[in-house]
């Protein structure tokens, strides 16, 4: 029966699809377009905004070790992960670090459908490679982490804000929890084995 529901509802949400255009006045300057998605599910409309964004960045030098393990030893050996398992596609190249809250205790790593509302607000400004991935910094963590240099990219990628039920979607994020002391960072997210550890922690 539940899943007559949910078939049901995805039915009703195709039909109720419907796209607006694009709103002339973006929130930021570095916010080229938004587009306007509403979907209708049980009589309830929910709204899907998709951001297209262009940032000019600098290169990184990242000098916190513990955050270079995690991208390193932890968050890397994760993308290849999933992408082995097909759970995303060679064309995921980006993610971005962005604080949960003031400072870098709270943070998350995420691709662009992680980032939602919040990033409207948010200014990038540095990026570090990890091997063939991007990794996009929120400014103020790249003042914690280390320090802006040349050379210099531009990025330009699309990511979506919704207010659709969580459970409706799954973005990927690892969530990080930085210890008192400074020396390890508790991660919830994607597994970097092949048993699968959602709980691990880096230090």
């Amino acid at each position: 029966m539940k899943n007559n529901t949910i078939i049901a509802a995805a039915i009703l949400a195709l039909a109720a699809l419907s796209t607006k255009p694009s709103v002339a006045t973006t929130p930021k300057p570095d916010i080229i377009s938004v587009d306007t998605t509403s979907i209708v599910i049980n009589d309830t409309k929910y709204e899907i905004r998709e951001m297209e964004r262009t940032d000019q960045l600098e290169q990184l030098q990242l000098e916190d070790s513990l955050m270079f393990r995690v991208l390193h030893k932890d968050t890397y050996p994760a993308i290849e992960l999933l992408k082995w398992r097909r759970q995303i596609t060679d064309t995921d190249t980006l993610f971005f670090v962005v604080p949960r809250a003031e400072g870098d205790t709270h943070i998350d790593i995420c691709c662009n459908d992680g980032l939602g509302k919040r990033a409207d607000e948010m200014t990038f400004s540095g990026y570090y490679k990890v091997g063939r991935y991007t990794f996009v910094f929120e400014k103020s963590l790249c003042e914690k982490f280390g320090k802006l240099c040349s050379p210099n990219i531009t990025v330009t990628y699309s990511y979506t804000w919704t207010d659709l039920p969580k459970q409706m979607r799954a973005p990927l994020v690892w969530h990080l929890t930085r210890s008192y002391t400074g020396d390890a960072y508790m991660v919830i997210g994607a597994p970097t084995t092949m048993r699968g550890e959602p709980v691990r922690a880096i230090d």
